[in-house]
């Protein structure tokens, strides 16, 4: 998602990307999501690393964001998404999952390109969105904002 999000945006001072990924049981040997941008050449003045935050911060984030993008491998009912939507945001998710049963009319879906078994020691397969689309599809959200926020405005309230 990082790299397809550089790929479209590069240094673009305009857009900025706010990652609150940190994974307190990572299995790569890494301690810091920075480290992982650094050790992937994915850095990027346009990018801001936030750590965990309380819920309140976490709550005014969301509502002043102008996206969320949750498109990964696998995200059981993806709970940020959830909360995304109820605070009225654009969305991006993978069109996959537990997660369309309250996305599917909401959120802009990011086509899956193939299913991969999980890895050693793991149950179950991951679904790799297809990042091709995901570029397209960040595009033309951030192109069309307006007509995606009114969606989320809209929709969330009409189930």
């Amino acid at each position: 998602m990082i790299k397809a999000f550089k790929d479209v945006f590069g240094n673009n001072k305009n857009v900025r990307l706010k990652l609150l990924v940190d994974n307190l049981y990572s299995n790569d040997g890494m301690k810091t999501t920075e480290e992982r941008l650094k050790k992937y050449n994915l850095e990027s003045d346009n990018i801001e690393v936030i750590h965990f935050v309380d819920r309140q911060k976490y709550i005014e984030l969301l509502q002043t964001s102008d996206v969320l993008l949750s498109c990964s491998r696998g995200e059981g009912w993806n709970l940020p998404l959830i909360e995304a939507i109820a605070c009225g945001i654009p969305t991006i998710c993978s069109n996959w999952g537990a997660q369309l049963e309250f996305a599917k009319d909401v959120s802009r879906l990011v086509d899956i390109k193939e299913e991969l078994p999980a890895g050693e020691g793991i149950e179950g397969n991951f679904f790799e969105p297809d990042f091709e689309h995901l570029k397209e599809v960040m595009l033309d959200v951030y192109n069309n904002n307006d007509r995606y926020y009114k969606i989320s405005k809209e929709k969330p309230h009409t189930s």
